[in-house]
């Protein structure tokens, strides 16, 4: 959630009381603080012009143990960006179970939109980027560290 969607569910008003409780929420590890996007890395995923928010997403599972995601950039124009960050120390090979991993993690964010008609696009960030081959096709936009870093 962002803040301002903890604000209007609790019905408290930003100011004092709301901060101290979100940091100390933060420092006993039950949330995590992101900060929204550099124009930078905004430019790197081709979305600067469009206002987003950006926030972490888990889906507990009796059956599959759940699900987690580490960063979803929830888009204006109706399209979320399911970041998936790996670093290695080459270009990265997707395989078969990572493939299908990634698409479980798909479908269980689909199922649990509101609103069924975004699109959902997965942004694969990675040190020096994804190898082309078999399980590759997934992956519509992907950063690399020299995307993010770049001044």
């Amino acid at each position: 959630l962002t803040r301002n969607e903890i604000m209007e569910e609790v019905k408290l008003p930003s100011g004092g009381t709301l901060t101290n409780i979100l940091k100390n929420m933060e420092s006993c590890g039950f949330i995590r603080k992101y900060n929204s996007l550099s124009l930078g890395k905004t430019q790197a995923l081709g979305i600067s012009g469009i206002d987003s928010e950006e926030y972490t997403w888990r889906k507990d599972s009796n059956e599959t143990g759940g699900t987690q995601i580490d960063l979803l950039i929830d888009r204006k124009d109706n399209t979320i960006n399911l970041c998936e960050m790996k670093f290695c120390e080459s270009v990265y090979e997707l395989r078969e179970d990572e493939e299908m991993k990634l698409r479980n993690r798909i479908s269980a964010l689909r199922s649990s939109l509101k609103k069924k008609t975004k699109s959902i696009q997965l942004t694969m960030i990675t040190s020096f980027g994804v190898a082309k081959g078999k399980h590759s096709g997934i992956v519509q936009s992907q950063v690399t560290l020299d995307d993010l870093f770049v001044s």
